[in-house]
């Protein structure tokens, strides 16, 4: 069984979150963000 891609998100240094990802459509890292947009099937809008 494939292992599936997940995302970590640092929102602080004790505190973040996960999210699993299908597809990443942009990834983009500067000095100052790291910039992804990405299809989870856990956020359908």
């Amino acid at each position: 069984m494939a292992e599936k891609k997940q995302w970590h998100e640092t929102l602080h240094d004790q505190f973040g979150q996960y999210f699993a990802v299908d597809n990443v459509l942009y990834h983009e890292k500067t000095d100052h963000q790291d910039l992804i947009i990405l299809r989870t099937p856990h956020l359908v809008a």
